[in-house]
């Protein structure tokens, strides 16, 4: 057995529970692709944070929006 530390991110204007969201959805990428790979695959535990920050809306005018970025980190069990 080994453990692996998976790290994620998400950035979005407006709620805070948007970029969380995000961040979580790649999350459940990675490990979906251990649980592919692997026979074995246990989440041991995480952390996340949620910053304020500036996002920049795309498009012609690339107007600056308040925003959040939050990022996961998470321990998990593999073999």
């Amino acid at each position: 057995m080994s453990h692996q530390f998976l790290y994620a991110t998400g950035t979005a204007a407006g709620e805070p529970a948007e970029a969380l969201g995000i961040a979580l959805g790649s999350l459940r990428d990675l490990i979906g692709e251990l649980e592919s790979n692997n026979t074995f695959v246990v989440v041991q535990g995480h952390s996340h944070t949620i910053t304020p920050t500036s996002v920049q809306q795309p498009g012609v005018m690339r107007s600056e929006r308040p925003g959040y970025i939050a990022t996961v980190t998470t321990v998990v069990e593999i073999s």
